[in-house]
């Protein structure tokens, strides 16, 4: 059950995410496996686009505080 409530959580809020490129922060101890994910999806959408940036929740702060937007973000634990 707990699952289904997450699945749909999810798709709930990446509904929007329809867009072709998207850019998402991934925390630095999600690198290697954020990469991986990026490159499957890619295999089966090769028309989109997907900016990955790396780096640790202060460094997500002061890009959103320069203005910097992104359409997902992975945060550490």
């Amino acid at each position: 059950m707990k699952k289904f409530i997450v699945f749909f959580g999810i798709l709930f809020f990446t509904l929007h995410l329809n867009a072709q490129n998207l850019s998402i922060f991934v925390a630095s101890s999600a690198s290697k496996a954020m990469s991986e994910v990026k490159d499957e999806f890619l295999k089966t959408h090769p028309e989109d686009k997907i900016e990955l940036v790396f780096g640790a929740s202060g460094k997500y702060y002061e890009l959103l505080k320069q203005g910097r937007e992104f359409d997902l973000f992975f945060g550490g634990y």
